[in-house]
């Protein structure tokens, strides 16, 4: 499962305030990368429908609510919901390739399911159903910011969105809830800051893990998002791990078992 789940999302432009107005956002950012997001997101998806339809696949685990996420999906175009995506600024870039990596994840994750039941490895219906439901999870989650009808109903769609609900890992999302609550994005300090008082992380692997948090995200745009980090990075390896396997244990003992 760990193999397969993970590639959920990467990033958003951060900021301490949390949620702003997309007019308050530079608009730097042109229409046209929105929609190359969503039209490989509609792809992803239209994959992701053809894939379910394999017997093998349908007689083995329960793929209802998938199908029905799809089908909510499927009656908009991938260019309309890229114009809509697009007067978010930065906000609404993030939400595009949030969805393009998720939808992206689950093509793979149903390829990869149908192979392995076809192959008779032990428990792929049990670890192919727990990741189709957290990955149909994180799309339905999306689906009032994606499906918004306009920018301006976007922007109050985004303001009513809590981020805890796209994530799948329940310990990373009690820790986002606890700490940043409705918070897209949170400064680098005092993400560590967080890590350090709640999870007895120490300063060395903090600054490890926000380095390597960095290197697979997008390039920075200025300098004030160096310093920031992006709760979609974050949900790409906490999501997949939890924060104890993450590299966040929650005592100094479980960090020497773990490390």
């Amino acid at each position: 499962v760990q193999a397969i789940h993970p590639t959920h999302l990467v990033w958003l432009r951060p900021h301490r305030g949390c949620f702003k107005s997309a007019r308050e956002f530079p608009r730097d950012m042109e229409q046209g990368k929105h929609i190359e997001l969503c039209e490989a997101a509609w792809a992803s998806l239209a994959e992701c429908v053809r894939l379910l339809e394999n017997t093998t696949l349908r007689g083995a685990i329960p793929l209802l609510y998938a199908e029905l996420t799809l089908e909510e999906f499927s009656g908009h175009q991938a260019a309309a919901v890229g114009a809509t995506l697009a007067g978010g600024g930065r906000d609404g870039l993030a939400i595009a390739q949030a969805l393009a990596d998720a939808s992206a994840a689950l093509a793979l994750t149903l390829q990869l399911a149908a192979e392995a039941i076809a192959a008779g490895l032990p428990s792929a219906a049990q670890w192919s159903q727990i990741a189709v439901q957290r990955l149909e999870h994180k799309l339905r989650a999306l689906l009032p910011l994606v499906l918004a009808g306009d920018s301006q109903a976007f922007e109050v769609s985004l303001r009513m969105w809590s981020p805890e609900t796209f994530l799948a890992s329940a310990d990373f999302g009690l820790f986002w809830q606890e700490h940043f609550s409705q918070c897209l994005r949170v400064a680098s300090a005092d993400f560590a800051n967080a890590l350090r008082t709640s999870r007895s992380m120490d300063v060395g692997a903090c600054q490890e893990l926000l380095t390597w948090l960095r290197s697979c995200g997008r390039r920075e745009e200025s300098m004030e998002q160096a310093e920031e980090v992006e709760l979609v990075d974050m949900a790409v390896l906490f999501d997949c791990l939890g924060m104890a396997f993450g590299g966040c244990p929650s005592s100094p003992r479980a960090a020497r078992s773990t490390g």
